[in-house]
C-alpha cells in the first residue's frame, strides 16, 4: 500500500494475521509505533520506510523466517537488541534519530548488509558485530560515535576477519569521528587484506 504521503494515522494491528509473510506499507504519512511483529511468525518481507513513525525500534526476536526489515527515513529515535533472527538479511534504518548504542547484531548470523547511516549512535557494545560473518556492506556515516565506540567497533571488525579471513567487505565511517592510533592500525591491516574502510 502506497499513498505518496497522503494517508496517515496509525498502522492496524497485524495480531491476527500469522500467515502474513510481507508487509509492505511504504511512502505513506503513518504515525506512532512500529508493529512489534511477535504474532506474525511467518514474516519474511517488512518495508515500512519512508512514513512518520516514532518511538523506538522493537526488540525484534524469534522470527525465524524474516529476512528484509526496511525501516528507513522516519522519525525512531531508539533501538533494542535483536534476538533469533537466523535469517536476517538486509536491515535498513538509515535517516532516523536513532541514539544511543549500536544494537547487537551477534543473534543475526546471516546479516550481509546494515544501513544505519544519518542516525544519532553515540556508543557500541563489544561483540556487537564480532561474530557476524556473512557481512558485506557497514554504513554507519553521519554517527557521532564517541572515541571508545570507535575503537570497540574496529576491535570487533578486526576480530571479526581474523575468524574468517576474507575481503570484499565494505564499511563507511565517514562522519563518525577521528580513529585513535590503534584504530587506524586496524583499518590499515583490514584494508590490506582487501576490506574497503572509507573514514573522513
Amino acid at each position: 500500500y502506497r499513498s505518496r504521503g497522503r494517508t496517515n494515522g496509525n498502522l492496524p494491528s497485524f495480531n491476527s494475521n500469522p500467515q502474513l509473510a510481507y508487509l509492505i506499507m511504504y511512502d505513506n504519512a503513518f504515525t506512532g509505533s512500529l508493529p512489534n511483529l511477535a504474532a506474525n511468525q511467518n514474516i519474511y518481507y517488512v518495508n515500512l520506510r519512508n512514513n512518520k513513525f516514532t518511538g523506538p525500534i522493537p526488540s525484534y526476536r524469534n522470527l525465524s523466517k524474516l529476512r528484509f526489515l526496511y525501516i528507513q527515513d522516519n522519525n525512531l529515535t531508539g533501538i533494542g537488541d535483536f534476538e533469533n533472527l537466523p535469517n536476517l538479511f538486509n536491515f535498513y534504518a538509515q535517516n532516523n534519530d536513532i541514539s544511543g548504542a549500536i544494537p547487537d547484531f551477534s543473534e543475526c548470523p546471516k546479516l550481509k548488509n546494515l544501513i544505519l547511516f544519518n542516525n544519532n549512535f553515540q556508543n557500541y557494545t563489544s561483540g556487537s558485530l564480532k561474530e557476524n560473518y556473512k557481512i558485506r556492506y557497514i554504513d554507519l556515516s553521519n554517527n557521532p560515535l564517541s572515541s571508545q565506540a570507535y575503537q570497540q567497533l574496529l576491535d570487533d571488525l578486526y576480530e571479526n576477519w581474523k575468524s574468517v579471513n576474507r575481503g570484499g567487505v565494505s564499511v563507511n565511517l565517514r562522519g563518525c569521528g577521528t580513529p585513535n592510533i590503534e584504530a587506524l592500525d586496524f583499518i590499515t591491516i583490514l584494508r590490506s587484506k582487501g576490506w574497503s574502510i572509507t573514514i573522513d
